[in-house]
């Protein structure tokens, strides 16, 4: 099955007042003569300070999906959802790589893991942590991704809900990361 049409979607994360972290999500099918990055980019807006790609996916009507995650969120009170919980969903199967069930949140939960990862490895990424002028959003990262538990759909959920106790045991064995600013 060969891709009909191809989307960029961009995951907008930012906080909430006490620190919650939200996501929403905008997506844009891509004309022939457009490019990725530049949509990515033009649906982030001038005001976000990272945008970076975070992963792709073929949905069941045979769309790409093309992810990139846009930091801060320019205005999270428009239609953001909480990420208090994040998880990240697997297929449990290591030659069926594209996990059923898999919804926005899952989506979000990935991009957070893969910029807290990159906040310590990509110069760039880090450069724009260390000068963000809303710290308090890649601090909300850096927490999320603490001990974010991965798993096929249900066993990521009960993790994410803190009812699967080998994913809680792993959650309290990991230590948070500190970085200077």
């Amino acid at each position: 099955m060969s891709p009909r049409w191809v989307d960029v979607e961009v995951v907008f994360l930012g906080v909430r007042s006490g620190g919650v972290l939200c996501h929403r999500v905008r997506r844009h099918t891509l004309g022939r003569q457009e490019r990725p990055d530049r949509v990515a980019l033009a649906v982030a807006g001038p005001e976000v300070e990272v945008v970076h790609s975070t992963s792709w996916r073929c949905e069941d009507d045979a769309r790409v999906v093309l992810t990139y995650a846009a930091v801060p969120d320019p205005d999270p009170a428009a239609g953001a959802v909480d990420l208090s919980a994040p998880a990240v969903v697997c297929s449990g199967d290591p030659l069926r790589p594209s996990p059923p069930g898999l919804h926005s949140h899952h989506v979000a939960a990935h991009a957070v893991r893969h910029l807290a990862d990159l906040l310590h490895r990509d110069p760039g990424i880090a450069e724009a942590v260390r000068t963000s002028r809303r710290p308090e959003v890649w601090d909300a990262v850096e927490r999320s991704a603490v001990g974010m538990p991965t798993g096929i759909h249900d066993r990521a959920h009960r993790a994410a809900d803190g009812l699967d106790v080998v994913s809680i045991r792993a959650r309290s064995a990991t230590a948070p990361v500190s970085r200077s600013r």
